[in-house]
């Protein structure tokens, strides 16, 4: 039986799901005339049995307790490599080949449904699997992504703080150098991680200084909101939803 023990584990899923439908088929075939031959052979292999008055009567019975068997089961039983005439010494009687038909169609049950178990354990095998090399080809991505981060970082402070914040009529006040540094590198930090806004957040910055005093003054009078509040006003200009300046 292809399906049976150490055999459905060698198997593909696909190779099983079509064990699994070749049994049922073979299943759902009825033994109609088989039965009779069937009977015929194995009753030819033993010795007539003293008490075995009318065979015809013994036949005639026995085939109506087998009929609905599937054929796949009569055929096997009648076989003398698998069959039952291995296994009685003498003949055997109706309830015996009932018994015997009815235990090999419980061995086909139970390895489909061990195959269907088998089936389901190498889905789950394979999506585990499918899982785990998709979250560390996610942690490689993601790797990739922080180190190329780490080395944009350092680049992007040193574009902002070349940008000029002071000017002669505006001199820093107590607190605001620290202030724009805090800023500043909570920004680099940010757009090192979206290297895609590096170059239009840097030109919009270029492009409109004061940006850089009124982020500053947030800083200095509410420390960690210098760059939130910047870069709603900076998203807002960069999706050109509105034109915005220091105020």
């Amino acid at each position: 039986m292809p399906l049976d023990g150490d055999n459905a584990l060698r198997l593909t899923p696909a190779e099983l799901q079509r064990g699994i439908a070749k049994v049922q088929a073979e299943l759902g075939r009825p033994a109609g005339s088989l039965v009779g031959e069937a009977l015929k052979q194995i009753i030819g292999a033993y010795p007539v049995p003293k008490d075995f008055a009318n065979p015809q009567d013994f036949l005639d019975q026995a085939i109506l307790a087998l009929e609905d068997f599937p054929a796949l089961i009569i055929e096997e039983m009648a076989d003398p490599k698998v069959g039952i005439v291995r296994e009685q010494r003498y003949l055997p009687r109706i309830a015996e080949l009932v018994a015997w038909c009815e235990k090999r169609i419980r061995r086909y049950e139970s390895a489909c449904f061990d195959a269907q178990e088998a089936i389901m354990h190498q889905e789950r095998e394979a999506t585990i699997r499918q899982m785990q090399e998709e979250a560390a080809a996610a942690a490689r991505e993601s790797q990739a992504r922080e180190e190329a981060a780490r080395e944009l970082e350092p680049e992007v402070l040193k574009r902002l703080k070349a940008l000029p914040t002071w000017t002669r009529e505006r001199r820093p006040r107590v607190g605001e150098e620290r202030a724009k540094d805090e800023w500043q590198a909570a920004m680099a930090r940010s757009l090192a991680r979206r290297p895609k806004l590096v170059e239009p957040y840097l030109d919009i910055l270029a492009e409109q200084p004061a940006l850089l005093l009124w982020a500053t003054e947030q800083e200095n009078t509410y420390r960690g909101s210098g760059w939130p509040k910047l870069s709603h006003r900076m998203l807002q200009v960069f999706e050109g939803q509105t034109t915005v300046g220091a105020g």
